[in-house]
């Protein structure tokens, strides 16, 4: 079976014995995953550090970091894109008096034409 496969006799022992291995994060996982919850996800790996140091679990940052990104949690609900920037403010600002300055300029250069148009109308 492993010469069809063409994994080495010992590969696949090793890979074996991986699996059968405990998981020794598994407490701290589930209490990750339950303050992840709990938080409605919006805690992030420093917050769930310090929530997993008030309960006794003695981790450092960069493991629950690690092991956040190997459960696949992330903070969704901010993101580094979306704070205030008052420049963007302004910029809309700039846009919409420039749009409706130039309305304004459109609709009286209509009216001008159209009164032109009529007084040479009238003339002729």
């Amino acid at each position: 079976m492993l010469t069809y496969f063409g994994i080495p006799r010992s590969t696949f022992y090793e890979r074996l014995k991986a699996s059968q291995r405990i998981d020794k994060y598994r407490q701290v996982k589930q209490e990750i995953a339950k303050q992840f919850i709990r938080s409605k996800e919006t805690y992030g790996y420093r917050r769930i550090w310090y929530c997993l140091m008030k309960q006794g679990f003695t981790y450092c940052q960069e493991t629950v970091r690690r092991l956040m990104t190997s459960m696949g949690l992330k903070v969704t609900l901010y993101s580094s894109k979306s704070h205030y920037h008052s420049y963007v403010v302004i910029w809309v600002k700039r846009l919409l008096t420039i749009y409706i300055s130039n309305l304004m300029l459109e609709k009286h250069i209509k009216s001008y034409t159209r009164i032109l148009l009529k007084s040479l109308l009238v003339k002729t």
